[in-house]
């Protein structure tokens, strides 16, 4: 999240990103290494967030992605 925070708007969207990935990414992957961290794993976690609240969904699978995308380098 530092490498991000300098494109970031301003404190309330960085806090945002963390919030979200704490809340809801956190306590199911977490502790996942990167390599175990499968599609089911990231649908599965996704799944139940879509039917109450589709825009963090949304943004919380594009902060997952930044993240994983980010560990892949």
């Amino acid at each position: 999240m530092e490498d991000n925070r300098a494109g970031w708007k301003n404190a309330k969207h960085a806090n945002q990103w963390a919030t979200t990935l704490e809340k809801y990414a956190y306590p199911h992957i977490g502790y996942t290494s990167f390599a175990d961290i499968t599609t089911k794993m990231i649908v599965d976690l996704l799944r139940p967030i879509w039917v109450e609240k589709a825009e963090t969904a949304n943004r919380l699978r594009g902060r997952i992605q930044t993240v994983l995308d980010w560990a892949k380098v």
